[in-house]
């Protein structure tokens, strides 16, 4: 532009010098007139250097990979040289319209400058994620981020294309006009709303639980439990409930998994696999229309969980007082396990009473008539029409579940092991119950477990469960057969209820062995 006004210039020094002939007057005008033209040369470039130190660079811009600054700089360029115009129309006609029209692109400089420090943030912050495997599994456009989030060089095979792009306002695009901002930040596996209530509810029943085991009293009620969950889980919508489905749902317990990691691994009931088969994997939870589905399963599965947890907080801290039983707490009942109830103090000191008189018929106790064989040492309950028969006091109170240190060491007086000439209350050791330790429902699950079993256990055998539609095995799911032929499925390696599946197997360990 300067140049093209010294051409215009010098021409108009040429055509005024022609009115004069002498030498000395053309040179002296010549002259003049350039140093005007260099002077209002060097007045423009100071006023454009204002102009462009004002509107800046995108400083960012360092941050990004090679491969996208050529989109970057072509835009620039693009907006310098309309800036340029926009501030000289103002300096010419001083109009709020040629004002707005620069103010403009300068915010809209300002606004790339923020999307490139976002972007570079989103990628490093991804990269992290991906290094601590905290990424999605699977779906929900995992390959969108792969691609627009990894650097070239990297391994994008099967990705989806991706187009870096800046739109007009400095806002960074990609291919089928998906902005930045609608994808950043939703690449990390977390549905904050669900999972803040999951964490309320747990908490909460957790609370409830230690309240009631000191009290005896049993206020939880589950019916409307999974109706709750479901109703959070889908106001989050279906992506909220598909990245659900990608969490480990119960993040206070010992197990990591996501939810669908253990539905995929046959680690839950059989109830939820009802209508979708684990063998053919996991791809029906990335498809929005069985978010109802996925939600409702999700919803079943975390009120399972959350009864599971009371019955076993109420019942470990109803005896964990300095392991005080019953009788030294004013008031208090005894706690049964066995069907999770609380017999009132009257009931549980009868019992004790004539279990050590070794009474032939007993009180009704929760209601079962008891009768009691002194000479073949048997107990004899009828429940509901149902009759079972236990050997010794030990098997007798293992099948109800009571656990209470008033119960322990009791040989009835009329027993055969009662001997009244050396007042030996010792059982014979060889009708002592099993008791199980905590690792073999916390080790892997192995033929190494197995054999540990079979010393604690003998004669009891595992056998894998198997799918009814594969006929395949179902990971970490047994049936054990008892020397007289009984059974019991079983669930190893659980995520949250160890004590539980200890307690079951013990329990029908002491029912079925061989005396």
């Amino acid at each position: 532009m300067a140049i093209n006004k010294n051409l215009i210039q010098g021409q108009k020094i040429m055509l005024d010098a022609a009115r004069d002939t002498s030498v000395a007057s053309f040179s002296a005008g010549f002259k003049q007139a350039m140093d005007a033209s260099l002077k209002m040369e060097k007045e423009e470039n100071e006023k454009l250097d204002r102009w462009m130190s004002k509107l800046g660079t995108p400083s960012n811009i360092r941050k990004i990979d090679p491969e996208h600054r050529v989109q970057i700089d072509e835009w620039v360029t693009t907006k310098q040289k309309a800036y340029v115009e926009a501030r000289e129309k103002y300096d010419d006609d001083k109009t709020p319209e040629n004002r707005r029209a620069y103010e403009k692109i300068e915010q809209q400089f300002l606004n790339l400058n923020e999307q490139l420090d976002e972007y570079a943030l989103e990628r490093k912050n991804y990269a992290s994620a991906a290094d601590g495997q905290k990424l999605k599994l699977g779906g929900l456009g995992s390959d969108w981020y792969v691609n627009n989030y990894v650097s070239d060089d990297a391994d994008t095979t099967g990705a989806v294309e991706g187009s870096f792009s800046v739109n007009d306002d400095g806002k960074i695009m990609f291919a089928d006009d998906v902005s930045f901002d609608s994808k950043k930040g939703k690449w990390n596996v977390q549905n904050d709303k669900a999972m803040g209530y999951i964490q309320q509810r747990l908490s909460t029943t957790s609370k409830l639980a230690l309240e009631d085991g000191k009290t005896g009293n049993n206020r939880y009620i589950k019916s409307n439990s999974a109706r709750d969950y479901k109703k959070q889980f889908d106001s989050t919508g279906p992506e909220g409930v598909m990245v659900l489905a990608q969490t480990d749902i119960t993040p206070d317990d010992e197990d990591t998994n996501t939810f669908a990691q253990n539905w995929a691994g046959g680690k839950l009931d059989e109830s939820f696999y009802a209508e979708f088969n684990s063998a053919d994997g996991t791809d029906w939870m990335e498809k929005p229309e069985n978010a109802d589905k996925l939600s409702k399963m999700m919803s079943e599965y975390l009120a399972n969980t959350e009864e599971e947890l009371y019955n076993i907080l109420r019942k470990d801290a109803f005896n964990k007082e300095d392991n005080k039983s019953f009788l030294d707490t004013p008031g208090k009942g005894l706690f049964v396990g066995g069907t999770n109830q609380t017999a009132t103090r009257s009931s549980g000191q009868t019992l004790l009473k004539e279990l050590k008189e070794g009474k032939g018929k007993m009180t009704n106790f929760l209601g079962r008539s008891i009768t009691f064989d002194p000479i073949n040492d048997v107990y004899t309950t009828v429940y509901e029409g149902e009759t079972n028969t236990y050997q010794g006091v030990e098997d007798f109170l293992g099948a109800l579940g009571i656990t209470d240190p008033a119960f322990r060491n009791i040989v009835p007086k009329k027993s055969k092991n009662d001997n009244n000439d050396n007042n030996d209350n010792n059982n014979n050791n060889n009708n002592k119950n099993i008791t199980l330790d905590m690792s073999l429902v916390t080790s892997t699950v192995d033929d190494n477990l197995f054999k540990r079993f079979e010393e604690v256990a003998p004669g009891f055998s595992f056998k894998p469960m198997l799918s009814e539609t594969t006929q395949q095995p179902i990971k970490d799911r047994y049936i054990v057969t008892a020397p007289n032929g009984g059974t019991l499925k079983i669930h190893l390696n659980r995520s949250i209820s160890k004590e539980s599946t200890r307690k079951k197997l013990e329990t029908f360990f002491n029912n079925n062995r061989i005396q």
